[in-house]
């Protein structure tokens, strides 16, 4: 107070930290603390202390459960195993103190087994295992109703056989109807006739191959080849064996050109000039040049050289003398030059004495010369003798002399392989003579200078696809064939084809595939329908075409609605008639599930095409968690986008396992836990998975639990 003084005033509340009033800064308590609870004495849960009603009160109701439990060939309950299907029923005391009415609807299937015998070769693979000797082996699955089903497989192995062959060939090898036209190692596989299985040959192949060689050579009326002498143009060939033991071919393009000959006689006076060179006597003379062909051209000259000469003649006649055609009646000297048979001067001087004499004149014709009294006249003209007749006075022969000269005619002539002249025939090249009589009845000489050139021919083999078209020929089937032609000397030269047709095959492919699918031809892939022409070399090595004649089915869309408590498929695509497969193994368009969970359906059309594999997840059938003896069963977030929380409580000690596929049935995590009792709490991230929906299975003894998890 104002006097400095302090009153102190008691401090009073609640002091009883249980109370819902209590005061930490009270020292003394004035019994005004309340408490929460139950109030009501007919609760089973009534707080005698309590003074404020906080709602909390427990009463007995009816706790009754259900569940649903299939399970296979038998099933344990609170300690009681139940091997026929019923419904049965456990009263408890639930944690309140009340009677807990468990009902259990308990449906059994029981477990299949089946066995198979199989006889093999050298390995059979079962399951994914690969078994190498015979035995007797077991596997454990689960048929459709979730059961075991124990398959036994008695399986007999038998050895395939093998072999192999090493050969070294040239060029090619032929082995099994198939050529080989390089090295390797080859096999083919066959069937052994005692036991079926695979014989194995293998062929360890070398190729050699063979060589070839050209050479074209130009030679001059003959050519040596090999110990051979060759004299007319051609093609030859000679086979050898080269260092592999295989054949070494060596072909010869051989051209034979002649030689040119040419021989004439000349006649002259006094000296001849013969290529720039001056010749003043007799003989025989050659000069050789170099023909357009590169061969020898031999001029042979028989050269008769004549000399001019002076001649005198002194002559007595009767009368009058006939000198050169001139008759003479006077005495006189008298010159005439003329020309000799030889073609050179002849100067003739006569000495003519006229005596009174008698003259007779004789006509001949004849051909080249004539011989009259010892003398021979190779020209034309009027000649005379002298004679004594017997009256002293001279007896004039005078000849009136006609020569006819022979002829002779020369022809230089180039034929192909052989000339016919007057009836023979020539097959060679050569100086040929004929001798005939002409209008004077005189010789006629011809003179034929001949000259062979060879036709050419070649052959061919020819193997070509369907057809071939030779000088715009075009040849469907096999045979020989010919055509002529004109070589470089102007002869025929014949060109024949020994020619096999290999035919092409057409392979007409129909196929019909579901949507999705691809025809495989070669290397080309073929998913849209239409006609698809793909050209492969065969083994002739022509072409072989396959036709394909694609259709491709359209895609099947599937739904599953609900119709009351039964799912119904809804579906258009592919082609009717439709079948449907369920997992439940109905083969119907509309079931009725009995449980919640997930259930999928296949769809397969008239093509036997599959539609994809359809998912609905049922939820509208009372479900009996407990009867699993779990509570509180909770997965949140859901949907998630990464993490979700699944968290339930385990009344007794049980096994689980906590499995989670994708809708393709991979299994991407799972979990397992033995002998566990209380609450459970998992922390399950997908993060890393692809979005989707997802299928969590909680298997324990007495059942499954399936929920969907939406994966955003």
């Amino acid at each position: 107070n104002n006097s400095g003084c302090w009153i102190m005033y008691p401090n009073l509340g609640c002091t009883d930290s249980t109370a819902v009033n209590y005061n930490p800064t009270i020292t003394i308590d004035d019994g005004s603390c309340l408490y929460s609870g139950c109030t009501d004495s007919t609760a089973l849960n009534f707080n005698f202390n309590a003074n404020i009603d906080d709602g909390s009160c427990i009463y007995c109701t009816n706790d009754t459960s259900y569940t649903n439990i299939l399970a296979c060939d038998s099933f344990t309950w609170d300690g009681v195993t139940y091997n026929t299907s019923g419904i049965y029923t456990n009263t408890y005391t639930n944690t309140n103190g009340c009677d807990s009415v468990h009902t259990l609807n308990l449906t059994l299937i029981n477990s299949s087994s089946a066995s198979t015998t199989v006889i093999s070769c050298d390995s059979y693979t079962w399951d994914g295992v690969t078994y190498n000797t015979s035995g007797i082996y077991t596997n454990t699955y689960t048929n459709t109703n979730g059961c075991d089903s124990v398959h036994t497989l008695n399986l007999t192995l038998i050895n395939s056989s093998s072999a192999s062959t090493t050969v070294i060939s040239c060029d090619s090898y032929t082995w099994d109807g198939v050529t080989y036209n390089t090295s390797g190692v080859y096999t083919n596989i066959y069937t052994n006739a005692n036991n079926g299985c695979d014989s194995i040959h293998t062929l360890n192949l070398t190729i050699i191959y063979s060589n070839s060689g050209t050479s074209s050579v130009n030679s001059c009326d003959s050519y040596s080849w090999d110990g051979l002498n060759y004299a007319q143009s051609g093609m030859y060939t000679n086979t050898y064996t080269n260092v592999n033991g295989c054949d070494s071919v060596h072909t010869l393009n051989l051209t034979i050109n002649n030689s040119y000959t040419d021989s004439f006689s000349i006649t002259s006076c006094n000296n001849y000039l013969w290529n720039s060179a001056i010749y003043d006597s007799s003989g025989t003379y050659t000069n050789i040049f170099t023909g357009i062909n590169g061969c020898d051209s031999i001029q042979v000259l028989d050269l008769t050289i004549n000399t001019a000469d002076t001649f005198v003649t002194n002559v007595i006649a009767c009368d009058n003398y006939s000198w050169d055609g001139v008759i003479y009646s006077a005495s006189g000297i008298y010159t005439t030059i003329y020309n000799t048979f030889s073609g050179c001067d002849s100067v003739c001087i006569l000495y003519l004495t006229i005596n009174n004499s008698f003259s007779e004149t004789t006509q001949i014709s004849v051909c080249d010369s004539y011989v009259w009294h010892g003398i021979t006249y190779d020209t034309s003209g009027l000649f005379t003798n002298v004679y004594t007749n017997a009256q002293g006075c001279d007896s004039i022969h005078i000849l009136d002399l006609n020569i006819y000269n022979s002829d002779t005619i020369s022809g230089i002539v180039m034929a192909c392989d052989s000339f016919v002249w007057d009836s023979i025939t020539y097959n060679s090249s050569g100086t040929y003579t004929n001798f005939y009589s002409n209008i004077h009845g005189c010789d006629s000489v011809h003179i034929l200078y001949l000259t062979i050139s060879n036709s050419t021919n070649e052959i061919s083999n020819i193997t070509s696809c369907d057809s071939y078209v030779w000088d715009g020929v075009t040849y469907n089937v096999n045979g020989v064939y010919s055509n002529i032609y004109t070589n470089t000397n102007g002869c025929d030269s014949i060109y024949t084809i020994n020619l096999t047709i290999d035919n092409s095959y057409n392979i007409t492919n129909n196929q019909t595939l579901c949507f999705g699918d691809s025809l495989v031809i070669g290397n080309n892939f073929y998913s849209i329908s239409g006609v698809y022409i793909d050209s492969f070399p065969a083994v002739n090595g022509c072409d072989s075409i396959i036709i394909s004649n694609l259709d491709i089915t359209s895609q099947q869309y599937v739904n599953i609605l609900q119709n009351g408590l039964s799912l119904v498929v809804s579906n258009f695509g592919g082609t009717p008639p439709y079948s449907f497969t369920w997992n439940t193994n109905e083969i119907t368009s509309q079931i009725t599930p009995l449980n919640n969970g997930v259930y999928w359906l296949i769809v397969e059309d008239y093509y036997g095409c599959q539609s994809d594999t359809v998912f609905v997840e049922v939820d509208w059938i009372p479900a009996f968690i407990n009867n699993l003896d779990i509570n509180n069963f909770k997965i949140y977030p859901n949907p998630s986008r990464d993490v979700f929380n699944i968290s339930f409580t385990s009344n007794i000690s049980q096994d689980f396992e906590i499995t989670i596929k994708n809708l393709i049935g991979e299994e991407i995590n799972k979990n397992t836990l033995e002998d566990y009792k209380g609450d459970f709490n998992y922390y399950l991230d997908l993060s890393s998975f692809s979005k989707g929906i997802y299928l969590l299975n909680l298997k324990t003894g007495k059942g499954n639990i399936i929920h969907r998890l939406i994966l955003n």
